[in-house]
């Protein structure tokens, strides 16, 4: 049977390809778009093939590593890591082998055995979406694993946390220094234990009153 393709541009096609060799240039060039797609994404990029293998990475994937992809590609299997076992997200490949793109929770990968890492300890708080590539069949060839790197954000986020959690802690625990927390319209929204004494309203009953409602001018 002859083969017969067209190459497109936008909504433009050049007339049909029936020779072999101009079909294989064409689907060569647009491997290569492709992978330069890739590479050059700022979302990092895994493709693994139906074993579980590492067959490809961009280039943001090493950089958020810090090795180059030969570290990995070829030798890393994401069905025998103990760390996506360990996090979680084993379930979540299997799925996409199964034929289903998922979104994975936000998370925090620590590879701390021999993993992408090998063992450098570069934890990283990740946002993951995996997704199968099928055939034209519908058969599942490789699946696809992108990651955006939420590191920064969730660092601040926990610092914000913390550092809000000890100045509560300071605030409740201060011994005889009554503490109240007011929206413009006087709606108490903090009340420490030092206030409950002072006023005789307990933090249940002074939260979300006014405080024209507990203060008798």
């Amino acid at each position: 049977a002859a083969i017969v393709a067209y190459v497109c541009e936008g909504h433009h096609c050049d007339a049909p390809i029936t020779d072999l060799n101009t079909f294989d240039k064409a689907l060569r060039k647009s491997e290569e778009q492709f992978k330069l797609l890739m590479q050059k994404s700022p979302s990092i990029v895994e493709i693994y093939d139906l074993n579980g293998l590492q067959i490809e990475v961009n280039e943001a994937y090493e950089k958020m590593w810090g090795f180059p992809a030969s570290t990995s590609v070829g030798i890393f299997n994401v069905l025998e890591s103990e760390e996506v076992k360990r996090t979680g997200l084993i379930e979540y490949v299997k799925r996409a082998y199964a034929g289903e793109s998922v979104t994975v929770p936000e998370y925090n990968f620590d590879p701390t055995g021999d993993t992408e890492a090998r063992g450098k300890g570069r934890t990283r708080w990740l946002s993951t979406r995996i997704y199968p590539l099928k055939d034209t069949s519908g058969t599942v060839k490789n699946i696809v694993i992108t990651h955006e790197d939420i590191t920064d954000r969730k660092v601040a986020e926990i610092a914000l946390k913390e550092s809000e959690e000890r100045f509560r802690n300071l605030m409740e625990y201060i011994p005889g220094v009554s503490i109240q927390g007011y929206r413009p319209d006087g709606t108490v929204v903090y009340w420490n234990k030092a206030s409950e004494d002072v006023y005789g309203y307990s933090t249940g009953e002074a939260l979300g009153k006014n405080l024209a409602d507990l203060i008798i001018p």
